[in-house]
């Protein structure tokens, strides 16, 4: 009977969580980086999930050293579907992604695949950006 109450308790909590839906910025790397989302000019600022600012790009500065080296959005709850993931890069021109090294810019139709294949975690409820250590 323990078991069964035991059982029914961890069901009942399962079943109330809502995952948060978030996107994890992480600088592994040895040298400063920064990501830089734009918005599209055609979406109204109010209305999307990246207003922070009167800007129109939202750009975060990772640092080498923690905790300054990672930075978390949060996106609601749930999970990261193909359905969600084209709702937030539709309202997004560009994502870029910059270090000493290199410069990744990705356009919408890239940002969206790039976004996909990062997806983790129990019910792909995180999205990791990780810029890795490069060797000079």
């Amino acid at each position: 009977m323990k078991l069964f109450i035991f059982f029914f308790i961890v069901i009942a909590i399962f079943a109330d969580c809502n995952p948060m839906r978030r996107i994890d910025m992480i600088n592994n790397g040895n040298m400063d980086a920064e990501i830089i989302w734009t918005l599209k000019d055609l979406d109204s600022l109010y209305k999307s999930p990246f207003f922070l600012s009167n800007s129109k790009k939202i750009k975060f500065d990772l640092k080498t050293s923690k905790p300054y080296n990672e930075i978390n959005m949060s996106f609601g709850t749930g999970s990261w579907t193909k359905q969600a993931l084209d709702s937030i890069t539709t309202r997004l021109d560009s994502l870029e992604i910059r270090s000493v090294s290199d410069t990744i810019k990705l356009g919408s139709e890239e940002m969206n695949a790039f976004l996909y294949e990062r997806r983790k975690g129990l019910g792909k409820r995180r999205i990791s950006i990780m810029i890795p250590d490069r060797k000079s």
